[in-house]
């Protein structure tokens, strides 16, 4: 009964939405038309009529079959009169392009236009709206006030919000038990089996999935495995498709190879001997045999031991045949915990008012302890008044039994939904399958392409709103998002999409075709193919008959099986989205592709080498994504719908200059110009009117690096030229020639939204610019400015920055600094107060606070830095590399430091120890690397008053003059990993305390040492270092004369070793290794499970 229900609210929205797009045709257009202007006008005129009896029509529909069929007549005849206005249009565009005019072009159509055929399908349509009007009136329909239906972006009285990736998932706040009890355990792996499998079952709504993603990105899961897999499964357990989508997380790249084996050996091969997480998402294969095909080869295939796989399932016979450890069952949650959720989601933190809890509370308690339902209703109630919640607790909720409770909630959720447009943007998420991850732009344009935004200049908004709301009511859920906190990817509930599929192509006619599975044939009848409006190919699909689908809106295809396009795409009218980045050889597109006058989206691939020269003609094209390399036909400024163009390299032909740029003026996002050497100065690099593109948030500005360019001044000009917009968020600048920044760009306080900025390669510029004031500044490279000699207060801009009270802030929002190739950098001065600036005010009364949050600070080949400053309060990582000299290293860390963790040194020639006060003052430091610092000889002598207690990885590397390591190393007590390779002169290690948590051991080129003593690794008798329980790897490298390893009872007392790597050891006898040789070291090791010598060669374990 639900589904049927469902279905018939689809109906109703699809019919409201085209009919919402029908009545919008205006007079102006009508009047176009003059051979059709009177059978427009009755068109328009019909449609207006059956607005009328909509209302009442939603009311009767669902006892009356006569009503039912008369919308389902409606929607046909609906969509036919749609596509007759838009071949219309599509012609009135043709004749725009064809007379190279912007203005409208009236009463004057080509021969086919006033063919016969269309003058009668303009008759018939009408003639089927007044019938469909007659029987409207006989079923007894009410009319109601024509026009009162929701507006296309679906906003009433609660509008949307926006949504951020920083709010925590309230599904979390009851569940938070089972997230400690599984990291626990699937981190407490025995390391005598290949994997363990871990299934978490419960039905559907519990939040399974939610819970394996909390396991999956938990800091302790991702210290311990070195590689993870997510794996959507669903109903098609394909074993092919599994280990595709597997090396796809693996490699971060689509993988093509089609056979088992061929995607085994690969996997083998880019796993290495690395411990991994596998998760399988919503598995439904209860098939012992098709589960073996899969997990048996893995068992082989994988050189690590103690590796996880977690299984989530509705089913506890999937459960029972896949698991080896105890099943994880998730149970409901209580009405308390329902109810949290419910608050959280529709009131957020702020004091909810007693009427409003009561209610809640017995909404929660019909929420029968799904967590999906708590949410999902919780996003509902968000924002609505106390009646509204009461109206929900009272009709909509009252009923539910112990059955489909949840679908019904999902149900509610669907009506609710303020338009009929949000209705089709929610269905039409379902064209891509369970599991896949969305990107919030895609779906804004295939929206966009099927008419559910409307068709006025501000569609993208409508559809962004549109998105909010989907994310409000916890239709969609975030997945993913970017180390700046930018949500990346979204995708829906395994249930929510059992909803919008059902409601997608719920009517008599197929009109959108998704994703076909890889192994299944598409089938395609001819008659269906002319109502198909969204069409997705996957590489199974080589030839296609454009003409067939004559009503096609979008076509996405993908694969290597199509190498080119063929010109009767231009039969493809209506077409607005045309999607090609998934094929993989597409070099070029046929010059028809011109002909698309209503594309408003293309997605070119990356093997695309140029564009054809009829893309001028594309008058609507609004969205346009190339890859950095292709080449730009001329005269771009013509596609003055034009809102996204990621690159644009300037060229010598005519219609390629940077004047191009200029008629863009509604440009947003991202954009790079390059071939700035192209440009002759400052009047011509205005033309591109940057300063004007306020939807620009990040600009990149790149000239040609070519030998004995001459392009000091010029350069000057031009980028005196390309002033952005005050609205601006990144900017970056590579390949500058001259020796001043210009005058914008050296002071940039009237860019205030600037988040990131990148100099790169200007390699004559003399001075870093003043960047202290910007208040949201927070990433800055200075990579390869190699004339700059001192960073100075310039850079610091005290007199603009901002105060309060007594306190002057510098960088106040600045995360990530690096300094990297500036190779004539000599100081970096001290950010100081300067009498002159600071007014009538003492210095003693002023507080200087700078870099307040700056958390990484890279300094990179700035071999000639004496000096740096010592302000940073909050800095956690700092990387010095290929500076001479010691000083600034010490500056850095003196005394005001205090928070840093991760520590990495190298090349630091002037480096003889580390600053004293280095481990006692920064108490987290928990990573230190040491590489090639030739004149090290101690890092301090002994860790005093509990510093480094918090190290856990130590490595040092190529260090000659290293002679000796603090005396109390024991005293790292939370070490996991030493790595010591070639530092000869070292004669002892004092040993590491004991760590339950130590991983990896490694030692290299102690070329003295005949013997590896017990104590190295540990034994029963030394309170302070048995590595017994807790080591898990162990290098030895390099050791020329080393011919004994520590004794067999102690190499046996190393239970969870699992990896031995031996090389370079001339003298160690492992030739005899299964022969009865005395002197042979092999059966020291021969029971631990991954044993390599040489690197090549891997040795066959006999386990003991």
């Amino acid at each position: 009964m639900v589904a049927e229900v469902v279905a018939e609210a689809a109906l109703r929205a699809a019919i409201q939405v085209i009919l919402q797009n029908l009545t919008s045709v205006s007079v102006e257009q009508i009047n176009l038309v003059q051979d059709f202007n009177e059978d427009l006008k009755r068109l328009r005129g019909s449609v207006s009529m059956i607005w009328s009896f909509l209302n009442d029509a939603e009311k009767k529909q669902v006892n009356d079959e006569s009503v039912k069929q008369w919308l389902k007549k409606l929607e046909s005849v609906a969509y036919d009169a749609d596509n007759v206005l838009d071949e219309l249009h599509y012609h009135h565009k043709k004749i725009q392009t064809q007379h190279k005019v912007e203005k409208m072009v009236r009463g004057f159509f080509p021969y086919s236009i006033r063919h016969p055929n269309t003058t009668r399908r303009i008759k018939d349509i009408n003639k089927k709206l007044e019938e469909i009007n007659h029987e409207a009136i006989n079923y007894g329909l009410q009319k109601a006030v024509v026009g009162a239906y929701a507006p296309i972006d679906g906003l009433g009285p609660s509008a949307s919000t926006e949504t951020d990736s920083f709010t925590i998932d309230p599904i979390f706040l009851a569940r938070e038990k089972n997230v400690f009890e599984i990291v626990n355990m699937i981190t407490d792996l025995p390391n005598d089996q290949v994997f363990s499998i871990l299934p978490i079952v419960g039905m559907g709504g519990l939040g399974k999935s939610s819970l394996a993603k909390k396991v999956f990105d938990h800091e302790t899961v991702k210290n311990h495995f070195a590689k993870r897999f997510w794996v959507h499964v669903s109903e098609n357990f394909n074993v092919v498709i599994l280990l595709k989508k597997i090396l796809t997380s693996l490699t971060e790249t689509n993988v093509e190879l089609g056979n088992k084996q061929a995607l085994l050996e690969k996997f083998q091969k880019d796993l290495g001997a690395e411990r991994f997480l596998l998760v399988l998402d919503d598995v439904w294969n209860d098939s012992q045999e098709r589960w073996d095909e899969f997990i048996i080869p893995l068992t082989r295939i994988s050189s690590a031991s103690g590796n996880g796989i977690i299984v989530t399932t509705r089913s506890e016979i999937v459960a029972s045949m896949v698991t080896t450890l105890p099943i994880h069952k998730l149970n409901t949650l209580s009405e308390d915990d329902c109810w949290s959720i419910i608050k959280a989601k529709a009131i957020g933190e702020g004091h909810i008012p007693s009427e409003f809890e009561t209610i809640g509370v017995s909404i929660a308690k019909r929420c029968q302890g799904l967590p999906m339902a708590a949410k999902v209703v919780g996003g509902l109630l968000r924002g609505k008044p106390i009646d509204e919640w009461l109206s929900i607790e009272k009709n909509w909720l009252s009923d539910l039994g112990d059955r489909n409770s949840i679908s019904k909630i999902l149900k509610l959720s669907f009506d609710h939904l303020l338009s009929p447009s949000l209705k089709k943007c929610f269905a039409y998420c379902s064209i891509y399958p369970k599991g896949y991850d969305l990107q919030r732009e895609r779906l804004v344009e295939l929206w966009m392409a099927e008419g559910f935004l409307g068709g006025n200049d501000d569609m993208e908004n409508v559809g962004n709103k549109l998105f909010n709301l989907l994310l409000e009511n916890s239709l969609l859920q975030v997945v993913k998002a970017n180390c700046y906190g930018d949500i990346t990817y979204y995708n829906m509930h395994g249930l929510v999409h059992d909803l919008a599929s059902s409601i997608l192509n719920s009517s008599d006619q197929v009109r959108y075709i998704g994703l076909q599975s890889i192994d299944g044939e598409s089938c395609i009848l001819k008659e269906q193919a002319s109502c198909v409006r969204s069409l997705m190919f996957n590489e199974k699909i080589c030839a296609l008959m454009f003409s067939e689908f004559k009503s096609l809106h979008v076509l996405i295809l993908m694969g290597h099986c199509v190498e080119e396009l063929p010109s009767s795409i231009r039969d493809l009218i209506h077409l607005r989205c045309l999607d090609i980045s998934g094929i993989k050889y597409l070099r070029c597109l046929p010059d028809s592709i011109g002909e698309l006058y209503h594309l408003q989206t293309l997605r070119a691939c990356y093997a695309l080498e140029k564009l054809p020269n009829t893309m001028k003609h594309l008058i609507s094209l609004r969205h346009l994504h190339i890859p950095a390399w292709i080449e730009l036909p001329p005269e771009m400024g013509r596609l003055t719908s034009l809102r996204t163009l990621p690159y644009f390299g300037v060229g010598d032909e005519k219609g390629c200059g940077i004047g191009e740029l200029g008629t863009l003026k509604n440009l947003q996002g991202e954009l790079e110009i390059y071939n700035l050497d192209k440009v002759y100065d400052k009047e011509e690099a205005k033309r591109a009117e940057l300063l004007q593109k306020s939807n620009i948030v990040k600009l990149k500005l790149a000239w040609r690096e070519v030998d004995n360019r001459e392009g000091e001044n010029g350069d000057e000009s031009v980028l005196e030229g390309l002033q952005p917009h005050p609205n601006l968020k990144s900017l970056q600048i590579y390949g500058f020639g001259g020796r001043s920044l210009a005058l914008w760009c050296s002071n940039m306080v009237g860019l205030n939204n600037l988040m990131e900025i990148r100099l790169e390669n200007c390699t004559k510029c003399e001075q870093v610019p003043t960047l202290g004031p910007l208040p949201r500044l927070k990433t800055l490279h200075l990579i390869n400015l190699e004339n700059v000699k001192s960073i100075d207060s310039l850079f610091y801009g005290i007199d603009n920055c901002r105060r309060c009270n007594n306190t002057i802030t510098v960088f106040p929002a600045l995360e990530r600094l690096e300094l990297v190739g500036m190779s004539k950098l000599s100081e970096w001065l001290e950010a100081e107060l300067m009498p002159y600036a600071t007014e009538n005010q003492q210095l003693s009364q002023l507080l200087l606070v700078v870099f307040p949050s700056l958390k990484y600070l890279e300094v990179n080949g700035c071999g000639e830095l004496m000096s740096a400053p010592s302000h940073f309060p909050c800095l956690q990582e700092l990387g010095i590399s290929r500076v001479h000299s010691g000083v600034p290293l010490a500056n850095i860390c003196g005394v005001n430091l205090t928070s840093l963790a991760k520590l990495r040194i190298v090349s630091i020639d002037g480096l003889v120890c580390l600053p004293d006060s280095l481990f006692h003052n920064n108490q987290k430091l928990s990573s230190l690397m040491i590489w090639r610092c030739p004149n090290l000889t101690h890092l301090v002598r002994r860790f005093q008053n509990g510093g480094a207690s918090a190290m856990r990885e130590l490595e040092i590397w190529d260090c000659s003059k290293l002679t000796e390591l603090p005396d109390n190393l024991h005293s790292l007590i939370a070490l996991e990993r030493l790595s010591i390779h070639r530092c000869p002169n070292l004669e002892t290690i004092p040993y590491p305390h004991e760590s339950r948590n130590q991983q990896l051991l490694g030692f290299k080129n102690f070329v003295e040492i005949e013997e590896l003593p017990d104590w190295v690794i540990g034994n029963n008798n030394n309170n302070y270092n048995n590595l017994s329980s807790s080591l898990q790897k162990l290098r030895i490298s390099n050791f020329k004369k080393l011919c004994r390893l520590p004794s067999k009872q102690a190499m046996l007392r190393l239970t969870k070793l699992t990896d031995l790597k031996i090389d370079k050891c001339p003298m160690l006898n492992l030739n005899e290794r299964r022969g009865a040789d005395d002197d042979s070291e092999w059966p020291k090791i021969s029971h631990i499970p991954n044993v390599i010598v040489d690197d090549e060669v891997v040795i066959p374990t006999n386990t003991h």
